[in-house]
């Protein structure tokens, strides 16, 4: 970890060299390194509470080359490393390793507290303590197969999507036990969308977001201005969804009414708007709830005035 160019320092600093960093394989990307800025997913941090930070990222196995291909063991040639630190020392507080899958490993947590883990084709809900709860395995996964996974904004509710050639193949499960809550084929659902608990977002390859429940028809729900933006929708709640049209950040609601509307600093100097949406992606989240608090309180003000012509 380096400190920031206006001298603000980390609270604290660890090497995860002695935890088997080194030996990482190639990361895997999303859609190749050209998508999100060459964002790889086999590796990541978690805050299950404010007092704990989890990294956790794959490493070669130490020993064991053998692959049982409908089980995963501790033969399997890749390991998954949890570290897990004290949030505000930087304290060693465990450490534990899964059986993992070459191909894309990634980690969620829902709202019970147990981790939905991705071991390469297989998807497993562990508890606390690393206990298997639920197993499924991925199939089908080819070439031009794969998978993606979403999870609601709460933690309840787990999208599965399973891009086929000309199809696109969708589950959603209860985060809670991987049960099935529906399923089928939706060729609207493009590579950039989100999930609440109980809608879909996505973007059009225009500027529209779409946005149904999961019963339901899409609609649009927010167009850009530009025909070159690239909206990226996410939902922060399970009603309030912000999308990035290069530095434009607009947060609407479900409904499909403007809670805000504003315009992110960011990039380097000559580069274009929008190569640096990283940066401007974590100016949405602390600019995300003085917004809300503004428009909720403007609306109750509102609310609040007595009519001035009461007989009209």
């Amino acid at each position: 970890m380096q400190a920031k160019d206006n001298g603000t320092q980390p609270l604290w600093a660890v090497d995860l060299r002695p935890f088997s960093y080194s030996s990482r394989p190639n990361p895997h990307y999303i859609g190749g390194k050209a998508y999100i800025g060459g964002k790889f997913v086999d590796i990541g941090v978690l805050f299950p509470t404010s007092d704990e930070v989890i990294c956790y990222f794959v490493t070669k196995a130490d020993a064991g080359q053998l692959v049982r291909r409908n089980e995963l063991t501790p033969t399997d040639p890749f390991v998954l490393q949890f570290v897990a630190f004290d949030a505000k020392t930087g304290a060693l507080k465990f450490r534990k390793q899964l059986p993992t899958r070459s191909g894309i490993s990634s980690v969620m947590m829902n709202d019970e507290g147990n981790f939905i883990v991705r071991n390469g084709d297989f998807l497993r809900l562990y508890s606390p303590d690393f206990k298997v709860l639920r197993e499924r395995k991925l199939e089908g996964v080819k070439k031009y197969d794969y998978w993606e996974l979403r999870l609601s904004p709460t933690g309840r509710t787990l999208l599965l999507k399973h891009y086929i050639p000309s199809n696109t193949h969708i589950e959603i499960l209860r985060s809670s036990s991987l049960s099935p809550l529906g399923s089928g084929l939706d060729r609207a659902l493009s590579f950039r969308f989100a999930i609440s608990d109980d809608s879909l977002a996505t973007a059009e390859e225009s500027t529209r977001v779409l946005l149904r429940k999961f019963v339901e028809p899409w609609r649009v729900t927010w167009e850009g201005k530009s025909h070159l933006c690239l909206p990226t929708p996410a939902f922060v709640t399970n009603t309030e969804l912000p999308t990035l049209c290069w530095y434009e950040l607009t947060v609407v609601n479900t409904k499909g009414q403007i809670i805000m509307q504003d315009r992110l600093e960011g990039g380097k100097e000559g580069e274009p708007r929008g190569a640096n949406l990283r940066y401007a992606r974590r100016q949405i989240f602390r600019r995300i709830r003085r917004a809300r608090k503004r428009w909720f309180h403007g609306f109750n003000r509102h609310k609040a005035e007595p009519d001035a012509n009461p007989d009209l």
